[in-house]
């Protein structure tokens, strides 16, 4: 009985302390923070958000207009090499979605980079948005209606 109580008592206490430490840490933001104070500074950094959108072709010509000089802006093709030497987008990289390799590829990027994800038509850029989304890619654009929509728009592909 008494070491039952005694048990009690470390877990009652243990609890407490828990909470209490809990109660008093305060959530800071490091970034850009000079401050190191108790109050401000935490030992926790928030990953980045991971988004994803599906942008237009109008949309996406207006992403690449504005990232042309970014090292950070990469423009992945997900068709096959094939397709994609019949003509592709300007800069873009080719990473064949039906690849038996297709995921080990995706894990050499580098996550926190900005990509444009274009196919033929659309479906397999969304298939390829939602498992780098899995993988913790943060910024993400899908181009809908792929370089059929591109073309169709009389934008300019490269073979």
């Amino acid at each position: 009985m008494r070491q039952l109580f005694l048990i009690l008592m470390i877990l009652l206490l243990t609890s407490v302390i828990y909470m209490s430490c809990s109660a008093n840490q305060k959530p800071g933001n490091i970034t850009g923070s000079t401050s190191k104070s108790a109050e401000t500074f935490s030992p926790f950094v928030s990953p980045p958000p991971m988004t994803s959108e599906n942008v237009t072709v109008e949309q996406a010509k207006a992403l690449i207009t504005k990232n042309k000089d970014n090292p950070n802006f990469v423009i992945l093709d997900v068709r096959t090499p094939d397709e994609f030497k019949s003509g592709h987008l300007a800069d873009a990289i080719n990473i064949d979605f039906y690849g038996a390799d297709f995921k080990t590829y995706l894990d050499q990027l580098d996550k926190n980079k900005t990509y444009l994800v274009y196919c033929r038509t659309g479906v397999r850029s969304t298939n390829s948005v939602n498992i780098m989304l899995s993988m913790k890619f943060t910024r993400l654009y899908n181009m809908t209606g792929g370089i059929t929509a591109w073309t169709g728009a009389k934008l300019p592909v490269v073979n």
